[in-house]
């Protein structure tokens, strides 16, 4: 009898202990998934948020929808907003490497009509009071700068087309860079080198070409991993470095 009275507080004493911890198990399971829900509710409320109260996204958004009337929208890489101006940078689909393209008048032209339509595209009150519009190529060189509706850099036309040599290496000898000297022009440079180079840095501050400057590097013949840069500034050569050539 002591036994079987055993066996039941037994048995009682077990099923109490099982509820107790189903119990608390349930409790956890449903206190994490509200504290999963929570956060999840947090993280996409603070997403929307700061995509509300993001004044230049709204901008953004206006000035692509604008550029889409002619350029596909996968072309148009970067819209960035500085104090005074609107930065615009579309990717063509050709090479600085190559020659001038058949229609490059034409796509000039566009460039130039779209850029002065930019500041229209912009709500009244915008801040930035100038746009530039950048072509540029696969490698990131830079084909064609319009600046307010006026060309201040071409590579295939105007004072900055650049005849390529067919007989010179596109590659940069040590006595190729000697014979670079301040104050010769895009054009003179490319004739001693023999190619176009890559753009790696430019800058426009806004106050005209004479200050426009855009830096160039060159892979070159030497030891392993040589190369070349030239600085322009207003179309002339003022600075230049190199390591390794021979």
């Amino acid at each position: 009898m002591k036994m079987e009275r055993f066996l039941v507080c037994a048995v009682a004493s077990l099923s109490i202990a099982c509820l107790l911890v189903s119990c608390r198990n349930g409790n956890n399971e449903q206190s994490s998934a509200s504290g999963a829900r929570s956060i999840d509710g947090a993280n996409k409320s603070l997403t929307s948020s700061s995509e509300e109260n993001d004044p230049d996204k709204a901008l953004k958004d206006n000035i692509r929808a604008f550029l889409t009337e002619s350029y596909p929208a996968d072309s148009i890489k970067s819209v960035s907003l500085a104090p005074t101006h609107i930065d615009v940078k579309i990717l063509t689909d050709f090479s600085a490497n190559d020659r001038q393209p058949s229609d490059w008048d034409n796509i000039v032209q566009t460039a130039k009509s779209m850029n002065l339509g930019i500041l229209s595209a912009c709500p009244e009150g915008t801040e930035q009071t100038s746009a530039i519009m950048y072509l540029i190529d696969a490698d990131n060189n830079n084909l064609l700068t319009v600046k307010d509706g006026e060309v201040s850099y071409s590579t295939f036309s105007g004072a900055n087309s650049v005849d390529v040599p067919t007989d010179n290496p596109n590659t940069i000898t040590m006595d190729e860079f000697n014979a670079i000297k301040t104050g010769m022009t895009y054009q003179e440079v490319f004739d001693i080198v023999g190619g176009r180079g890559e753009t790696i840095s430019e800058s426009d501050i806004g106050l005209g070409d004479e200050y426009y400057t855009v830096m160039y590097e060159w892979q070159g013949e030497g030891i392993p991993g040589a190369n070349a840069n030239v600085m322009f500034q207003g179309g002339k050569v003022v600075n230049k470095a190199q390591f390794g050539l021979e």
